[in-house]
């Protein structure tokens, strides 16, 4: 073989430095090795760039390694990675007219116009023959079958996906729908997210609602601040406002109804009208229509009034908390209420009799402490206090003590009663007051003072246990009055015997 450069020429030029072999003519053509396509493809492992004329298709075939290519036919631009623009220069990139049987791959961007409706419009992906995904509007966007329209004014900042979602949409903003025929009709409800086939599918002109779940606010057409999730929460809403329903039809028969808040699967499904009802639980709700203020508190829990607070279903039987319960009033006789803490009665005001019923008011709720009968006598120590006695103290240990103080504390006592006792402590002896004056038990007086005149003398000395001397200006011959005497007449002075 040759083993140079070759050149082959009609000038007698040298070949081309970069080319073993340079065939060079202005008239004539290079003819490469002819054959069927039967004869090419039984070419033994053909080499990468072996060039033939298939004289059955009539083409130029290229072998690139792997496959024969037919040079001279339509290329496939899948095969090819572009390191420029495509220029299509005002055509369109189709097959038969339409991207309908082939599949157009894009790794970076795909760059549509602004949507307009003038004709047919633009800037929109279409399928079938319907709007598919499109972003008519300002700062909108909508994917799924007819979802937007290409008629609303000055629609701005909505989404919709899902066939038909905000189909309806005229003049409303900020609204998302998500699902099939989500938001459907609503014309200029704003600030709405409906996440879910048929939610919020009848809102019109209702705003700031969040439905999520399919058929939730179905029905809603324009009541405001409702928020329904779970599946046909609240979905017979129409113009009841400021509702909240999380869990399967919490809610589902509300029509009217304003302020009231339904957790859980069916909770408050029958309620229809009334209103600032709060059901928490499975089946929790209302036994009757047109409530306000009610609570349902559990699954099953039914209310049957206004104002009213129900704890759990029939099946409840303990309510316990570890904190503190407040109320203004109990209603009952508490007799099945249990482990409740000592009660500081000084923090009432009691509006009728305290009735003991045949119990000790006791410290330590035992059977001892203060006894009152049903005929109002009272007992200490005793559960049956003497009928002439309207108050007996019983012991067979302990004694009576009444107060004790000084003289001085006595004195201070303001408007004594006849018959007033206590313990002086200066002295060490009991008082009492007889109406006028303090006296000892004896009868002699408790309270007297030197220089007091006092049967038929005066006093002038006082021994400080209750005793004392007392002087008279004559002789005093006994009775009441002062002794001078002792006894027996035998006279030997005078003796203290009257203080």
């Amino acid at each position: 073989g040759l083993f140079a450069q070759v050149g082959i020429n009609t000038d007698g030029s040298s070949p081309d430095t970069s080319a073993l072999l340079d065939v060079k003519s202005t008239d004539k053509g290079m003819l490469v090795p002819r054959m069927t396509t039967a004869q090419r493809t039984a070419i033994s492992s053909p080499a990468t760039g072996l060039l033939v004329f298939d004289e059955t298709t009539g083409g130029i075939w290229f072998y690139n390694g792997s496959i024969w290519e037919d040079l001279s036919s339509g290329d496939n631009l899948g095969n090819h990675t572009a390191t420029q623009t495509l220029d299509l220069n005002g055509n369109n990139i189709s097959a038969a007219n339409s991207i309908s049987t082939a599949t157009l791959d894009v790794s970076g961007n795909l760059h549509l116009p602004q949507t307009t409706a003038t004709g047919s419009g633009t800037g929109l992906v279409m399928v079938d023959g319907n709007r598919f995904i499109h972003s008519y509007g300002s700062g909108n966007f909508f994917a799924g079958k007819n979802a937007g329209n290409l008629t609303g004014s000055g629609i701005s900042s909505n989404t919709g996906v899902g066939e038909s979602a905000l189909s309806g949409l005229n003049e409303g903003d900020e609204n998302t729908a998500i699902g099939y025929f989500a938001l459907i009709a609503n014309d200029d409800g704003e600030l709405n997210t409906a996440v879910g086939s048929n939610a919020l599918g009848a809102n019109t002109s209702g705003s700031s609602n969040t439905a999520v779940g399919g058929y939730a606010l179905s029905v809603n057409q324009e009541g405001n601040f409702i928020t329904a999730v779970g599946y046909s929460a609240l979905t017979a809403n129409d113009d009841g406002e400021i509702n909240t329903a999380v869990g399967s039809n919490a809610l589902g028969a509300n029509t009217s109804g304003s302020g009231n808040t339904a957790v859980g699967g069916y909770a408050l499904s029958v309620n229809q009208d009334g209103n600032f009802i709060t059901a928490i639980g499975n089946n929790s709700g209302v036994l009757a229509q047109g409530l306000t203020n009610s609570t349902a508190i559990g699954a099953n829990a039914k209310v049957n009034s206004s104002n009213k607070i129900q704890l759990g279903d029939n099946a409840v039987t303990l309510v316990e908390t570890a904190g503190t319960v407040n109320a203004s009033a109990f209603v009952g006789d508490g007799s099945g209420l249990t482990g409740i803490a000592g009660d500081n009665l000084g923090n009432h005001t009691a509006t009728q009799a305290l009735n003991l019923n045949g119990n000790w008011l006791s410290g330590d709720g035992g059977s001892e402490g203060v006894f009152v009968a049903n005929s109002g006598n009272v007992g200490v120590g005793t559960t049956s206090p003497a009928s002439s006695a309207q108050f007996e103290v019983s012991s067979t240990s302990k004694g009576f003590l009444p107060p004790r103080m000084t003289e001085t504390q006595r004195e201070t006592i303001s408007s004594p009663v006849a018959g007033l006792q206590i313990i002086n402590s200066t002295t060490n002896r009991p008082n009492y007051f007889n109406g006028s004056n303090w006296m000892h038990f004896d009868n002699t007086r408790a309270d007297l003072s030197i220089g007091e005149f006092y049967q038929e003398g005066v006093v002038f000395y006082l021994d400080g246990s209750g005793g004392g001397l007392i002087c008279a200006v004559s002789d005093q011959d006994g009775g009441s009055g002062i002794l001078w005497y002792n006894v027996d007449y035998t006279t030997t002075g005078a003796t203290a015997k009257a203080i």
